[in-house]
Parts: C-alpha cells; structure tokens; sequence
C-alpha cells in the first residue's frame, strides 16, 4: 500500500561492482533510494513510473557491511498492491587494467581515483547524472573520451579552475589537450546534460605521452629520487656500474596494498628505504625471478636499487620495475597495534594485511551482538588466515578482558591457520604477527559465525546499539599467554580497567532505562530487514 516500505540490505565480497534494478510492475508509481550506510541519508532518488515500466539502475561498489536500497510507493495514500522486482548482477570489466566506475561518485569527496595509463567504463544514468574522477599525473597525459548519442558536458578542473572544457552531443571520440603531469590531482567531470531514459555508456583511457627515460642521472640519493606513478608497468632501468645507484619515488594515490617488482639479474639488489618518512627499511635481492613487497601505503614510498661486486658481472646491469595496486577495498587500518587501535572486522567479512616492518602487530576487533554478560555461547565464530609469500605468521584470539583463547602459529611458509569456538556475545580481538625477515608478509583473514539454532545474533551495527564491551588498556602482544585453546587470567591492570569500563556500561543502561530508551532496543526500520547476499545474483 501506499504507506509501505520495503528496506533491503544488498551485500556482496569485497571490491565486487553490481548492478542493482528495480523493476515496477504494477501501476502505481514507486520511489528508490540507495544509502551506503544506515547512518547517511541517501544520495540520490529515483522515480519509477510504473505504467511506463520504467527500470532504476544503480551501478555500485557493494561490501560485505552492505548498503540500503529503500523502496516506497510515491503516493503515501495509495491503497492498491505495488508489485516490483530488484534484480542484481555483477559488473565485470572483461579486461585487465579497466576501472569500472561505480555511484555514488557525484561529488569530489567520492571521486574514483584513476592515474596515467588508467582505462575507465562507466554509464550516465539517470537525468542530470554526474561521475567524478580523481586523476592523479606524474608525467604528461591525454586522455580519449569514447561518448555515447546524447549531451553530455566534459570537464577538468584543477582546483576550481577549468583546464579543459568539451560538449559531447553524439556517439564520437574525443581527446583533451595535452595534461601536464606535475604530481597533484585533477579532477575529470562528466555530466548528463539531457534526459536519458537508459544508461549510456561511456568509456576513457589516460594515455602517456612519453615513457619514462631510462636513466635520469643524477638520482643517487633521495633529495635526487626520480619520481614514478604506481601504475608504472616494466619500466626499463640499468645500473651503470657497482657504484651507481638509482633512487624511486612512488606515488601513490590513494590508500590501499601495493606491489613492488623489481626483476633484474643475480648481481642487482633492492631495498625499500623508507615508508612514509618512518625510516622502515627492507632488503631483498635481485635475480630469483620475481620478489615481491607488499607495501601498506597511501603517498610516497623510496626504493632505492644498487648493485653487488659479484666476479663475472658485466655492466651495465639492466633491470625491469614495476609498482601496482592489488585488488579490493578492505584492508587494515595503521596503526592498530593495540586494542585501543583495533581495525574493526564484521562477521562473514574478509580482510587483507600484512606484517610490515618485521616487529608489526595488527590487530582487529570482532563483536559478536547479543546479551552482554551473559557466558552462554550464541554460535560457533571460525578464524581462517592464508598467508601470502615467505609468511611465518602467528594468530592469536582474545576476548574483551585480556584472556587469550586460542593461539595458532604457521610452521611453515604460507601455511593457513585456522581457529573455531563456540563463542558468546561481546567483543573479541585478534592479534596477527610475524617472525623472520621476509620481503613483506601479506595475508588474509577471513571470518565466519554459525549461530546456534533458536538464536538470533544480528549482525553487529548502528542498527543494532551498542557492539559490546570497551576494550581493556592491555595490547596483545603484552598480554598473558595462556596457549591454544586455553584461558589465563589478566593482569591486575587489566581487572580495574574492565572494572571501571563494565561500571560505566552500566550506568549508561541504567540512564537510558531511566530515560525510556533501552540499550538493546533496535530502531523500528530495521525490524526484519531481509539480506540479499552475492548468492542471490
């Protein structure tokens, strides 16, 4: 009826982009809006005209949290049934390299970061539709619009200044005047100038317009570091002899896990000499195929290459470089070596990290809703961790006061570690660290909650209150060990902080009893909310 309204909380794995259309089949005209989190009000609404059979697409970037598409009838006092369909499927590029463009990114604050050599493919939907890029240059660029039939205004601005300016109003392509690449961000703006009754898709590439030399001497030291793009593919360099050393400077622009490759002969060796201005430094050396770094980043990053005297080395010595980001949007958050500083991790969610330097500890924090206090187990909480190239990593499991439940170590490269118990409801912190001196320890975790039957453990949010107790002052790494699978009591610092922090918990229910407004208590919107999972698609 005109009074209804449907919400449905549409959740996928991490980084997948979907298309999502809802389809009226009735006569009655219906509205839709799409929010990213509960919290935010929705940034666009569309109108479905149903006697038109009009369909509403949302092309966007899902996680496994999930985002809100809210659907209602347009006239509240309608009485007739409004039928409709949401129909989901997955937005694959087909091509390597290929950005696909995803809402909302109508504004700056949500602009997709692209660089030099980028490909993008997007779509203009609905009427009045803007897609906003953030394009990041380190070398002059031009980029080749391919527009669909319609009016569509295309734009670069840097800052709020215009640098180029074109009107598209049929199917051609169009180039831009040449792009200086000076190492800040501009921003490419499209916007739909007309009615579009269907998506018109569009597509663009950022093409270089000179290669990087391969040498550029002086560049012994960082003051003299030649300046590259991450998106830098097999670039070609060369020492010129055993005292000749090159200096890198890579840009990165955004945050997120990056890869650096440096392959060359067995006499070359690299070694990352700091990160982010922190002094971090690894060696690993050349010739062994392909080694690998990964580098948690969001900047600059310094690699400095030099060779080895080694008997029989010819020079100069050539060697090939390359720095991309892997795929996916969830990764750890630095610094969270505390519990203080925990990433937090939802249920059914994965993650990606990685040790780096040798002595990092990440940790994260899992809540599991239910009834604080209470020891009953609400289901079975599983921990899986692959590790990634040359990683000796160690899992470990506490709860909210400092006990240690479970510990699980790799006893060789790349083994996956696994962990389940029957867990109650409250907050639990997982520890991850390493051992040796590898390139770089990258890994997984994912994690999975079998509830037990008759029970409901909704998934922790701002729908659902409170997420469970605050954390205690102890890190794990300082916390007691009780071994796998067993228990140890926390130290006497820990027993007066939960103390403290279980008393103020308390007062707080008790004011908001007071107050008419119960803890547990849910938001009626949220009542029944159905979850669409990737299976439904």
């Amino acid at each position: 009826s005109g009074g209804d309204v449907d919400v449905w909380r549409i959740k996928a794995k991490t980084g997948t982009v979907a298309n999502i259309r809802v389809i009226a089949e009735g006569d009655v005209d219906i509205i839709a809006d799409y929010a990213v989190t509960d919290s935010e009000a929705a940034r666009r609404v569309y109108d479905v005209n149903g006697s038109g059979g009009d369909e509403l697409l949302y092309q966007m970037r899902l996680t496994p949290q999930g985002g809100f598409l809210t659907v209602r009838a347009r006239n509240e006092g309608a009485t007739e049934a409004t039928p409709y369909r949401i129909a989901i499927a997955r937005v694959e590029s087909g091509e390597e390299n290929v950005v696909v463009e995803s809402e909302p990114n109508d504004i700056r604050q949500d602009a997709i970061n692209i660089v030099s050599g980028s490909v993008v493919r997007g779509a203009m939907y609905p009427t009045g539709d803007i897609d906003v890029y953030r394009l990041n240059l380190m070398q002059p660029s031009v980029i080749d619009f391919e527009m669909p039939d319609g009016a569509f205004d295309l734009a670069i601005y840097d800052g709020d200044e215009v640098v180029w300016r074109s009107l598209s109003r049929q199917a051609q392509t169009i180039r831009t005047e040449m792009l200086s690449g000076q190492g800040k961000a501009l921003f490419v703006h499209l916007t739909a100038l007309e009615a579009i009754v269907s998506p018109a898709e569009y597509r663009f590439s950022v093409n270089r317009l000179a290669k990087i030399p391969d040498e550029v001497e002086p560049n012994d030291t960082v003051e003299q570091a030649q300046m590259i793009q991450s998106s830098a593919q097999n670039l070609e360099f060369s020492l010129s002899d055993v005292n000749d050393v090159d200096v890198f400077r890579i840009m990165y622009p955004s945050h997120g896990v990056y890869r650096v490759r440096l392959i060359g002969g067995d006499n070359g060796a690299a070694r990352i000499v700091a990160i982010g201005g922190d002094g971090a430094d690894r060696s690993d050396v050349l010739g062994d195929g392909t080694r690998i770094c990964d580098v948690r980043e969001s900047g600059a990053l310094l690699v400095r290459v030099s060779g080895r005297d080694v008997a029989g080395t010819t020079w100069p010595l050539p060697y090939r470089f390359a720095a991309e980001m892997e795929p996916g949007e969830m990764f750890e958050v630095e610094p969270n070596s505390t519990i203080e500083t925990a990433t937090p991790l939802a249920l059914g969610a994965a993650i990606s990290g990685h040790i780096f330097p040798v002595d990092d500890v990440d940790t994260y924090r899992i809540d599991i809703a239910g009834v604080e206090g209470d020891s009953t187990p609400v289901g079975k909480l599983s921990i899986d961790l692959d590790a990634g190239y040359g990683a000796r990593l160690t899992l470990k499991l506490w709860d909210s006061a400092g006990y240690e439940i479970s510990q699980v170590a790799s006893k060789q490269i790349a083994r996956p570690l696994h962990m389940a118990f029957d867990a109650p409801a409250g907050a639990y912190y997982l520890s991850v660290t390493g051992s040796g001196d590898n390139c770089g320890k990258p890994y997984t975790i994912r994690t999975g909650f079998d509830a037990k039957p008759g029970v409901a453990v909704p998934a922790p949010s701002a729908l659902n209150g409170d997420l469970g107790v605050q954390p205690a002052v102890q890190t794990p790494p300082s916390a007691p060990n009780g071994g796998e699978g067993t228990g140890a009591a926390p130290n006497a610092a820990v027993d007066a902080d939960l103390a403290q922090i279980l008393e103020a918990a308390a007062a707080v229910k008790e004011q908001k009893a007071n107050e008419g407004q119960a803890a547990e208590s849910v938001p009626p919107a949220a009542d029944n909310v159905p979850q669409v999972d990737e299976d439904a698609f």
